[in-house]
C-alpha cells in the first residue's frame, strides 16, 4: 500500500528538486503509483549521502546501474 511508504525525500540544488530516495521511487513508478508524497529535506544536513548518490551527468536522463 502506498500509503504506508515513507515520504520520498527530495534535496533542491541549482532550483532542481532531486530524490534521496529512487529506489523506491522507481518502484512505486513500477507499481503504477501516479501520486508520492514527498518532503523536501536540506541539502546541507544530507550532503553526505547526495554526493554519494548524486553522480548523474545529464540531469538523470540515463541510468548506469553501478555496483555497490
Amino acid at each position: 500500500n502506498p500509503n504506508q511508504i515513507s515520504p520520498i525525500r527530495v534535496v533542491e540544488k541549482d532550483g532542481e528538486l532531486f530524490s534521496l530516495d529512487n529506489r523506491r521511487l522507481f518502484t512505486l513508478k513500477e507499481a503504477g503509483v501516479k501520486e508520492v508524497e514527498a518532503i523536501k529535506v536540506g541539502l546541507k544536513e544530507n550532503i553526505k549521502e547526495f554526493v554519494k548518490k548524486f553522480t548523474t551527468k545529464n540531469k538523470g536522463e540515463s541510468v548506469k546501474i553501478r555496483n555497490k
